[in-house]
């Protein structure tokens, strides 16, 4: 992974910015004095697009919003692959999120393997927490989270429900979590929650999650949520069942 790559369309591009922030931040009913003290922007179903993420990557590398911590950006379906990658690339400079939503924000496989990229370069080091649920993930881009994964060292809860990813992305999202990390116990070492609703698993990806357990991975997990049926795959259960796991 190349950390001085450039993402989709190139390099973020600083926009014209005449009257484009006070634009923005009327839409999202902020003043500037409000961004520069906040710890919290709660930016969901707005409206947000890949025009005002152009605004929020220049606010973040400003460091108009160096006291975020929380940033919520759900139900923005607009926001699309481009958005993320003005995103990810805005958050390489400025790793303090411990809190990102990006639920329903239009990204697919592209968004996703961006963001992975940063997350490798170190973008998003304090996460805490991440939601990229409801959105157009497959194989490839959850496997580029888990090979990516060894950098989110402080990551507790990850949500990637209703997404597009079968048994291959599961299976191969496990291996990288196996791969990463400085120990033995892989990667995620502190997630205790993984959301993997309403996607397609079968078999091959509750036996790679079920080895990944008993192997000790994601060490603190306490609940595990699977797509429909998975919580009756005996070897997921067993393993879930050994090391106290909730599984749903």
């Amino acid at each position: 992974l190349k950390c001085a790559a450039k993402m989709a369309d190139g390099d973020v591009q600083k926009p014209q910015l005449d009257g484009r922030v006070s634009a923005f931040l009327r839409k999202v009913g902020m003043r500037a004095s409000d961004l520069i003290s906040a710890s919290s922007c709660d930016w969901v179903e707005m409206d947000i697009n890949t025009s005002d993420m152009e605004i929020i990557a220049h606010l973040i590398s400003s460091g108009a919003m160096a006291a975020v911590q929380t940033l919520q950006l759900n139900w923005n379906t607009n926001i699309g692959d481009r958005g993320i990658a003005l995103l990810a690339e805005a958050l390489s400079a400025r790793p303090t999120l411990t809190v990102l939503g990006l639920g329903s924000t239009g990204m697919t496989d592209e968004g996703a393997t961006l963001l992975a990229d940063a997350m490798a370069c170190g973008a998003l080091s304090c996460l805490e927490s991440l939601n990229m649920a409801s959105n157009l993930i497959g194989d490839t881009g959850l496997s580029a989270l888990g090979v990516s994964s060894c950098a989110l060292e402080r990551l507790q809860s990850l949500f990637l429900y209703a997404n597009q990813f079968g048994d291959t992305g599961v299976v191969a999202f496990t291996r990288g979590l196996s791969n990463g990390g400085s120990t033995s116990a892989g990667s995620l070492r502190h997630l205790k929650e993984l959301d993997l609703q309403n996607n397609t698993c079968g078999s091959a990806g509750c036996e790679a999650l079920a080895a990944i357990l008993s192997e000790g991975g994601l060490a603190s997990l306490e609940k595990l949520l699977m797509p429909y049926g998975c919580e009756k795959d005996p070897q997921l259960r067993a393993a879930c069942r050994a090391r106290q796991i909730e599984l749903l």
